[in-house]
């Protein structure tokens, strides 16, 4: 299964991604900074630029969205980590529902 996963040099990034090619997954993983060390190729993206998502979701199965700001503090003000974090949910979401994908939850 191909799977986005936002923010995936951050600590829970990390981690989802390091599992889900442990799993055999093809990961399409993205973030707005590099890590040299990590496990596949990291395309660089805003999250906020709702065209680049678009080319981020398109062909893949699922997506695991995580980027955003961590934190009030994380940003120029309280606001604008609110809008940004908004506005990159809404774009990530919302290509979601346009393009072809497989939304499914499995516990095990």
């Amino acid at each position: 299964m191909k799977i986005l996963v936002t923010g995936a040099v951050g600590k829970l990034g990390s981690a989802v991604s390091s599992c889900l090619l442990a799993h055999g997954h093809q990961i399409v993983a993205t973030d707005r900074r590099h890590q040299r060390d990590f496990p596949c190729r990291i395309e660089l993206a805003d999250l906020r630029d709702e065209l680049r998502v678009y080319s981020l979701v398109e062909g893949c199965d699922a997506v695991v969205h995580l980027g955003n700001h961590p934190n009030l503090f994380s940003g120029p003000s309280p606001q604008r980590v609110l809008a940004d974090n908004v506005a990159m949910n809404a774009n990530v979401f919302r290509a979601a529902i346009e393009l072809p994908l497989i939304l499914a939850y499995t516990h095990r």
